[in-house]
């Protein structure tokens, strides 16, 4: 992806910056590909293929690293090796946004059938490139570093771009599809930091999209500083989203999520007896400030079972969890904004104390009950 680089005529400056900005990005995304690979917290088999994913990119920095300093020159043998790697990075993050979700619990046979575009690459290469004499590598390598690509280079830069894309927009699908059922379960957008990273990714890939086509036009100077350009897009956006989930490893969604109350057997009255139970210890005990609370948290201040409480929640008060917990977020924060004393209080602060830990969901839920954003209830009030 962003690291298949021709580099050989950047200018000393630019070599320095794509350099120190590449082993940044190596850094990165290789320390948290080990991480993630070797945590033993949470679902292992996502974080594996999200750590395989990391660890994939930083080889890919890497890669063009070698290629910026001549390496590959000196050993031209070791070039191009990575090339069909590419083709993986689209079945690691759907496999992986499909254990998030909850909708992939194991692996099956049918799943190696996203392998046959790599494998089918790797051989492509090894045809083309490795299985030639030395003196027709070193005259390819030569044509990359140019920018002389042959006539069928167009072709193969729209299949791995289309490739990838095509798994972006099934991960995101399945994102898609899972935001209505974990509401039953999480009063936050549990989903929200894997939806910024495939945003994320889409935005990195659109910049390498418009880089390639400048590589291809012979563009050479556009193109370098399009180097440096996805480089620090890669960093700021993807390494945000990842610093931010691990700040808040809660936001990880486990792969075992909870069924709905399917099946559950409720005696008469219990029901409206939970419901009193449920309005009290949100009513005193105010746990909606908890930015993390869930639906098992709830369960346990009342003592029953999450089934019961989810049941109870949709059947007998109208809602699901994410929209009783917001409501009361929502009238807690109103309160604030009318009875503040402080005329310096910001639409911030009255977030982070209701328990919101996200600008565009207090601004979306707020407008929700109100008609009004928080900034304009603000104004209103002063």
């Amino acid at each position: 992806m962003a690291g298949r680089w021709p580099y050989r005529s950047l200018v000393p400056i630019g070599v320095d910056i794509v350099l120190v900005l590449s082993v940044i990005c190596i850094t990165l995304f290789g320390l948290l590909g080990i991480f993630l690979v070797l945590s033993k917290k949470g679902n292992r088999p996502a974080n594996g293929l999200l750590g395989a994913f990391f660890l994939l990119w930083a080889l890919d920095f890497l890669d063009g690293s070698l290629m910026l300093k001549g390496f590959y020159l000196q050993y031209p043998d070791w070039a191009l090796w990575t090339e069909p790697s590419i083709f993986l990075y689209g079945p690691l993050i759907y496999l992986y946004t499909r254990y998030m979700v909850g909708a992939k619990l194991g692996f099956s046979w049918a799943d190696l059938l996203h392998l046959i575009p790599f494998f089918l690459g790797l051989t492509a290469i090894i045809a083309i490139y490795q299985l030639q004499p030395g003196e027709v590598k070193l005259q390819i390598l030569k044509s990359v570093l140019d920018l002389e690509q042959p006539p069928g280079s167009y072709l193969v830069f729209v299949l791995l771009y289309a490739h990838f894309l095509c798994y972006i927009y099934l991960s995101k699908s399945q994102v898609r599809k899972a935001a209505g059922h974990l509401e039953h379960f999480y009063s936050h957008g549990t989903l929200s930091w894997l939806n910024r990273l495939l945003n994320a990714l889409i935005v990195v890939l659109l910049i390498a999209m418009v880089n390639s086509a400048l590589q291809l036009a012979g563009s050479r100077f556009y193109f370098e500083m399009g180097l440096i350009v996805i480089l620090l897009a890669t960093g700021v956006f993807i390494g945000r989203i990842i610093l931010r989930a691990l700040d808040r490893p809660s936001t990880l969604v486990h792969g075992d999520l909870a069924k709905k109350y399917a099946g559950s057997l409720m005696r008469p009255g219990e029901s409206e007896a939970l419901s009193i139970k449920i309005a009290k210890v949100l009513a005193e005990d105010r746990l909606f400030l908890d930015p993390e609370l869930t639906l098992e948290d709830l369960s346990n201040a009342i003592g029953a079972s999450s089934r019961k409480v989810s049941q109870t929640i949709n059947e007998r008060m109208g809602k699901n969890f994410f929209d009783l917990i917001n409501m009361h977020r929502i009238a807690a924060a109103k309160k604030i904004f009318t009875d503040r004393k402080d005329p310096k209080l910001t639409v911030l602060e009255v977030m982070y104390e209701v328990g919101f830990n996200s600008k565009s969901s207090f601004n979306t839920q707020f407008k929700k009950r109100t008609g009004l954003t928080p900034s304009e209830f603000l104004r209103l009030r002063s």
